[in-house]
Parts: structure tokens; sequence; C-alpha cells
């Protein structure tokens, strides 16, 4: 929706859409249900009761909640103020100023 009607994507130079970008989300979300599927692997392994499974099906879902309010933000949905000072602390870690040194 983000490349689609606002065309503000970080994704791609335009930020419209973009093959190469839709490709590489499909590749991750094929990869995603293959670590899924590796947890229920293990599971079965191990005699767990869904333990691995479920620990990562969580994983997934928080990220992709996190990713889903972020876009809300970008489309203009208010959000809370707490919430935003949240995602521009996620930024800065992501994105550590240039001037600082390296570790």
């Amino acid at each position: 929706m983000i490349a689609a009607v606002w065309q503000k994507s970080s994704k791609s130079k335009t930020g419209a859409l973009e093959s190469r970008a839709g490709f590489k989300g499909l590749v991750r979300k094929g990869l995603i249900l293959l670590v899924v599927l590796i947890g229920v692997q293990l599971d079965a392994i191990l005699g767990l009761q869904a333990f691995c499974r479920t620990a990562i099906v969580l994983f997934f879902c928080g990220n992709e909640g996190l990713s889903i309010v972020e876009n809300l933000g970008i489309m203009g949905l208010p959000l809370p103020g707490f919430v935003k000072t949240k995602f521009e602390q996620l930024k800065a870690k992501g994105n550590p100023d240039e001037n600082s040194p390296e570790e």
C-alpha cells in the first residue's frame, strides 16, 4: 500500500512499486515459512509441545505488527507520541551516526 498508493516506499528509488522489491518480499515471506517449518520439526525431534514453533511464530507476528504500525504512520494515521518516539529510537539504533566512532 505504501508503494502503490502513497509512493513512499523506502525499498525503491522512486518510492513506487518495483518488481525487484516485491520479489525480495516474497522470498522473505517464503524464508519465514521455512523457519516456522524448522521450528515444527525441532518440536517433533525434541518432543516439545509446539514450544519452538510458537516462539518463532510470535516473534514474526511481533515483527510484522511493528512493520504494519510503522506503515500506518507513513500513510498518515495519527500515532500516539510514545509510539513515534520508540520508532525514532529504533531507527537511531539501526542507523548509527556517521560521525560516531566505530566499535
